[in-house]
């Protein structure tokens, strides 16, 4: 028959050797594991920037920009440099200054225009380290002005 698919040869029954599939085990399975859930690790699964990376920031810029700024500079380089996008820095920022309590009402007042034209700056594509360095150097200013 030409139409079946046979090609008219006998065709040999291999007899297939049934071996049991070994049961694979995860690497790290062999010993137990005990992490816990920390802040940090929410953190960094929702790509926020942690806290101290702030802080740090912060505490940089409160010595100013004029003398500061190599320290500025590389501080802005070590957060772009881990990956952190530049509208999370800019909004780690802004939850840092404006709801600080040492920081004036005066202050606040000259940083939020700083916050709000680093956005659009982002929203209309500005190269991020750029942004951020200048928008670091500003905000610098404003906190050493007492």
């Amino acid at each position: 028959m030409a139409g079946n698919g046979h090609t008219g040869k006998k065709s040999k029954k291999q007899k297939v050797v049934d071996d049991e599939d070994e049961e694979m085990v995860d690497v790290d399975a062999t010993k137990p594991v005990e992490k816990k859930i920390t802040p940090d690790i929410l953190n960094e699964i929702a790509g926020v920037v942690p806290p101290k990376v702030v802080d740090d920031l912060v505490k940089t810029m409160m010595k100013g920009a004029t003398r500061n700024y190599e320290a500025l500079s590389s501080a802005v380089e070590d957060i772009v440099a881990s990956g952190w996008a530049a509208t999370e820095v800019l909004s780690s920022l802004y939850q840092k200054l404006i709801y600080d309590d040492l920081i004036s009402s005066k202050m606040k007042i000259k940083i939020l225009p700083i916050l709000s034209n680093m956005d659009k700056r982002l929203l209309d594509g500005s190269e991020e380290t750029l942004s951020i360095l200048d928008m670091v150097c500003q905000i610098a200013n404003v906190l050493v002005i007492k």
